[in-house]
């Protein structure tokens, strides 16, 4: 029998072992949901201020105010609950709703919204106590000029110093200069125009001189676009979509600068299968060229890819395929989709995966190809020369591909394709079964330079042929997954039956909260929704503290399978 001081110890190294690697991929934090992040930069570090969101079905419920940190980007510290509304005499307590912290005059200065009214604390240390400096809103119903709805506070402090505050929705955009002592207004409050479809979130940022303000946009589900002008007080100029929808739902998006690189934050709902009520934050690196911003590469490993539908992220720079159903329908002739430029340019490990259903087959048509040119790029064709399903990569055309080859693809049903690469290691998986390998594919996305022409559909070879036939569900990730994660996607399409042990907490993901909830099982803390038939991951007959290891070491890499 364990004792209670041998339960304890496995508990608190399980607990530590987690905490170790729970914060490395997106979304950063999976044991409870944040969302509305808006991140900043202080003493070297990177924080994320953000919203806990209740698992609810049907309505936002947010308790509390948390904090996130990083000093390289990949190692994530959660800082807890830093502040409640139920510690504010004139809130609701349900809704803590987006915030936004900066540091000036040896404060830090947290504004908040919570049901259509923006606070303003401070404190001397960034995780608080905090004082409520007004003893009620800073901006509210009564003040001149507020917005529809006075949500989603943003504070941006220019070079000179001078602080301004963004806020508003409902297609209401507002800012007033801030005072000083950074807790009164010194303007009226002011509208912002020229911004298309705006519906709230506003997040203003400066490079090289050039003010660019992102925002959320309406309809439902949300995409985020941006405008830039000379001035902080506008006039401001429409300029494009850098993010699409992350689910079914709200879309709210941040910046910051660190380390020599811009760092986009969001949050997703694909955690809690598109519950627009219960999001996740992650965060993605963002390019800007001179004036323009890139589209945002999101890389949620919760599922979210380049493209499952056309309004998931990145949009299409060119979009000459029907959208029609579920996917896109290419005609064989001229129809293609084309990627932002850079869609994999970093990528040292990756998997790429989708459906596709072929009308026709033909020699050299493209599922999809990516790369800087003909000679430096990455292609998937349903039949090569030798009639194979062959995917290949190279950096001298031709001649220099590593092909990883599988068995010919079949006409007119669906079919799952994988390619996942690991190390020099790169595996072609058909309907979730390896079809073919290379152990010495040594090329990676990062080793073909800047990554200009990417296609579905389409071969960067002029006379190369067009597919026809249909793609959906296309992911792409910066990462080898796993069998279990394959499964799940060849079971995300109807019809198909593979099912994966493991999901103990019917999220549909296989991830470190289903091994903390065998672990909690196993010293008897009755977790909830705890779903035991999922759980005994290597059949053993019994729920154990192993079955809580192989998922960790599922979910870290070290295994790709349970093997039961």
């Amino acid at each position: 029998m364990i004792s209670a001081r041998q339960k304890n110890s496995i508990f608190i190294f399980l607990f530590v072992f987690f905490c170790a690697i729970i914060h490395a991929d997106n979304p950063l934090i999976t044991n409870y949901r944040t969302a509305d992040p808006n991140p900043f930069v202080y003493n070297d570090r990177f924080y994320i201020i953000c919203g806990q969101d209740e698992v609810n079905p049907s309505t936002f419920k947010m308790y509390a105010w948390r904090l996130l940190s990083s000093s390289n980007m990949r190692d994530w510290t959660d800082h807890g609950q830093i502040l409640r509304p139920d510690q504010v005499s004139w809130m609701p307590n349900d809704a803590a709703w987006a915030s936004t912290m900066v540091y000036k005059n040896n404060y830090f200065y947290l504004y908040t919204a919570d049901t259509w009214q923006i606070g303003v604390f401070r404190s001397r240390n960034v995780t608080g106590p905090w004082e409520d400096v007004l003893g009620r809103p800073l901006i509210d119903k009564n003040t001149p000029g507020h917005a529809a709805r006075d949500i989603d506070p943003m504070c941006f402090i220019d070079d000179d110093g001078q602080a301004y505050l963004f806020w508003g929705g409902d297609g209401n955009c507002r800012y007033a200069r801030l005072s000083s002592d950074m807790i009164s207004l010194t303007t009226s409050v002011m509208d912002v125009p020229g911004l298309t479809n705006y519906l709230e979130a506003p997040f203003v940022i400066k490079e090289n001189g050039l003010y660019f303000l992102m925002y959320a946009t309406s309809p439902w589900p949300s995409e985020i676009r941006y405008a830039t002008s000379n001035r902080i007080t506008g006039p401001w100029t429409h300029r494009g979509v850098i993010g699409s929808p992350t689910g079914s739902g709200t879309n709210h998006e941040g910046a910051a600068y660190f380390k020599g690189q811009w760092w986009y934050t969001y949050h997703t709902e694909e955690l809690s299968n598109n519950n627009p009520y219960s999001r996740s934050v992650c965060v993605d690196k963002m390019y800007i060229d001179g004036d323009s911003i890139r589209g945002i590469t999101y890389t949620d490993n919760s599922g979210g890819g380049v493209i499952e539908r056309p309004n998931v992220t990145p949009p299409p720079e060119k979009q000459e395929a029907v959208w029609s159903g579920n996917s896109y329908t290419f005609n064989g002739s001229s129809d293609y989709v084309s990627l932002p430029k850079g869609v994999m340019n970093d990528f040292f490990d990756f998997t790429i995966a989708g459906y596709v259903k072929l009308d026709t087959i033909t020699m050299w048509a493209r599922i999809f190809d990516f790369g800087a040119d003909a000679s430096f790029n990455m292609f998937l064709t349903p039949r090569s020369d030798g009639n194979t399903f062959r995917f290949a990569i190279t950096q001298n055309g031709n001649s220099g591909e590593q092909r990883i080859n599988a068995p010919e693809l079949a006409v007119g049903s669906w079919q799952h394709f994988a390619i996942v690469k690991s190390g020099n290691r790169g595996v072609l998986y058909l309907n979730g079964k390896e079809a073919g390998r290379n152990n010495a594919m040594s090329f990676s996305p990062v080793d073909l330079g800047d990554m200009g022409i990417n296609y579905l559909g389409r071969s960067q070879y002029d006379v190369d042929p067009y597919l026809d036939g249909e793609i959906d569900h296309f992911y792409i990730y910066n990462r080898a997954i796993t069998q279990g994660e394959i499964d799940k996607l060849v079971d995300h399409y109807p019809g198909t039956t593979l099912t994966v042990s493991g999901d103990v907490d019917g999220n549909n993901v296989v991830n470190i909260v289903d091994s903390l909830l065998i672990a909690q099982y196993y010293v008897g803390l009755n977790p909830q929704n705890f779903n035991a038939a999922e759980a005994d991951v290597n059949c053993s007959g019994k729920i154990d503290i192993v079955d809580a290891l192989l998922i960790a070491q599922q979910y870290v890499g070290l295994i790709t399978s349970f093997d039961c």
